[in-house]
């Protein structure tokens, strides 16, 4: 073998070993950027979760809250505010 085919040789072995190590080096970005890409989506999930268990707690709090308000709002509505106005006339006027 010729110097001139050794060095060609030299050439194309070199050109093949340095596209190994940009594909090497591709592939640790790729599997870098999958397990970055795990930890943002496990993120998004806890988010999700946390977001949908907080809407649910909403949702209990607005019915408990709503509960509450029929309770309070349940006794004023059997009183006859009308008759209570009449009343306290009538008093004012005996008074007078």
């Amino acid at each position: 073998m010729s110097q001139d085919e050794l060095s060609r040789l030299t050439t194309v072995i070199q050109t093949y070993v340095d596209a190994a190590t940009d594909a090497m080096l591709a592939l640790r970005a790729l599997e870098d950027f999958h397990q970055e890409h795990e930890v943002l989506f496990a993120q998004y999930q806890h988010h999700q979760e946390t977001a949908e268990a907080a809407h649910e707690q909403a949702a209990e709090a607005k019915t408990a809250m709503q509960t509450s308000i029929q309770a309070i709002l349940a006794p004023i509505s059997q009183i006859n505010l009308s008759g209570n106005i009449d009343k306290r006339r009538k008093s004012a006027a005996n008074i007078r």
